[in-house]
């Protein structure tokens, strides 16, 4: 049994079928810190999407670094992080970081 804390929100959960697309696995997944944006990885793939509304806002896939194929590195974003104030999304490919302003 958990207790609630004071003033936590009531959150039923809420689920986001195939939010990279059918047969696409989910490597990473985030929700910035205010609530506004949940953002989803995978191998090749990336998606923002507006978390209340569930609407998703944009593809990812063409701004990660496609790494180098004779080092065995792919175009996988293997990991995803949102700036504290929800400004900006992280965005960890193989061989580079790429910051995305949140507007």
């Amino acid at each position: 049994e958990v207790a609630a804390r004071p003033g936590a929100l009531n959150i039923s959960s809420v689920r986001f079928s195939h939010p990279l697309g059918r047969g696409k696995s989910v490597i990473s997944v985030a929700f910035s810190p205010n609530g506004r944006w949940f953002a989803a990885a995978g191998s090749g793939v990336g998606v923002l999407w507006d978390a209340p509304s569930r609407t998703k806002v944009r593809d990812l896939e063409s701004s990660l670094p496609k790494g180098n194929a004779e080092a065995g590195q792919t175009a996988a974003l293997v990991a995803l992080a949102f700036a504290s104030d929800s400004s900006y999304l992280a965005l960890r490919g193989p061989t580079e970081v790429l910051m995305w302003p949140l507007g």
